[in-house]
């Protein structure tokens, strides 16, 4: 929670520029084993360097299955900026589990690859996501495909997936522990969002 992890190079294969969740979605006594839970945090200016590397912010590989309480998201974003990072699947590229995404922004990201796998924003190649109140914009795709989601229909809602301008300023101190973008005079964002986590400071 209210960290920054940006200007990382990961240099392997399994990519995660910014951060690699390897969790093995085994069942364990220590609860949450394998979950990766960013909160009210920046990533971004990380690369995933490798040729075909995946996640340029974040890569998720783990399945998160608890033995009596049922299924959880292997990666929960919430209240977080996802930006100018670049590798297969510039911002998130996920292979399992659950992603669920709580008022993230996630613009400015590069895929990497001119085969037509991954996408600039969030590229989901297995497992499912959640999106609720947020930002994929403006991402970039070197292949011409889709720049800003790739992966299987999104639950949730109230989101802003387009490349449309969100009229964003530019990453900076806007009051906060970490770097953020706000939006500007006039962004079709303003009043257009949702609460979640109610009872927390936003």
């Amino acid at each position: 929670e209210t960290t920054t992890i940006a200007e990382n190079v990961a240099l392997g294969s399994e990519g995660g520029g910014g951060l690699l969740n390897l969790g093995d979605g085994v069942p364990d006594s220590v609860e949450g084993r394998g979950v990766l839970r960013i909160s009210r945090s920046t990533i971004s200016q990380n690369v995933a360097q490798a040729l075909g590397a995946p996640g340029g912010g974040i890569r998720n590989v783990s399945t998160v299955i608890e033995e009596f309480a049922g299924p959880k998201p292997a990666l929960d974003v919430s209240y977080s900026t996802i930006t100018l990072n670049s590798g297969v699947g510039g911002g998130i590229s996920s292979a399992e589990g659950q992603v669920v995404l709580a008022h993230a922004t996630i613009v400015g990201n590069s895929n990497t690859t001119s085969d037509g796998t991954g996408t600039g924003g969030v590229d989901i190649d297995g497992g499912t996501l959640q999106a609720i109140a947020t930002i994929i914009s403006q991402n970039q795709n070197v292949a011409l495909f889709e720049p800003n989601y790739t992966g299987p229909a999104i639950t949730g809602g109230m989101n802003f997936i387009s490349q449309d301008d969100p009229q964003l300023g530019p990453l900076q101190n806007n009051g906060g522990l970490t770097l953020t973008m706000l939006p500007m005079a006039g962004s079709p964002l303003i009043d257009a969002g949702g609460e979640r986590l109610l009872g927390q400071d936003v």
